[in-house]
């Protein structure tokens, strides 16, 4: 009969021994190719409009005691979307984060990237009928007076498969085929009815 020492130790020899089994698993999985291949959402709709370029204070609550607070330049966009993402889902896809990627260039610095609208698919089904209307979540904002004038912005979608388990790829692509959009941003200062661009 086996000591009760032995039987510990052959279960702690067993569990170590599952333990990292489990983790060659995970690992293994992140360098496997076991989902889709060469797949990508489709994206069948992507409109895109812009207010123009307003000069306003910066919220009080992200002033940090500053009086007056400072001004800053900012300008909304609003997006109409209807995409299939359902493609690039698989048995190890819990969910997919997706996000417009602003990208431009000024004096300052050589590359500014900005999230304007950002969404996580909680579900194939959902994935399958991302549909938006109008949709406006974060604003393009600079603190340098007339950085955004007549800057040339960039945009496409990024989204990220969050894995149950091994590591989750990002990917970037154009929202109206092979080229990515570029949009030029008002040269002079303008006015508009803030209800209609309010977040």
């Amino acid at each position: 009969m086996h000591s009760v020492s032995q039987r510990v130790l052959e279960i702690l020899t067993m569990s170590v021994s599952v333990g990292f089994l489990g983790l060659f698993i995970v690992v293994a999985s992140s360098f496997a190719p076991l989902g889709p291949k060469n797949v990508s959402p489709i994206i069948s709709v992507f409109n895109v409009s812009m207010s123009p370029l307003m000069r306003m204070p910066m919220p009080v609550i992200y002033a940090q005691g500053q009086k007056p607070p400072p001004l800053r330049d900012y300008v909304f966009f609003k997006f109409t979307l209807r995409a299939d993402f359902s493609p690039v889902w698989d048995w190890n896809t819990k969910a997919v984060y997706v996000a417009c990627v602003a990208r431009y260039r000024t004096e300052n610095y050589v590359v500014n990237e900005v999230i304007l609208l950002d969404t996580v698919l909680k579900s194939k089904a959902a994935a399958a009928q991302w549909s938006l209307e109008n949709a406006q979540k974060y604003t393009l904002e600079d603190a340098h007076p007339g950085a955004l004038a007549g800057v040339q912005v960039q945009l496409s979608i990024r989204y990220q498969l969050l894995r149950y388990c091994g590591h989750s790829p990002m990917f970037e692509v154009s929202p109206v085929g092979k080229d990515y959009p570029v949009l030029e941003l008002p040269k002079t200062y303008g006015s508009v009815k803030m209800k209609d661009w309010a977040l």
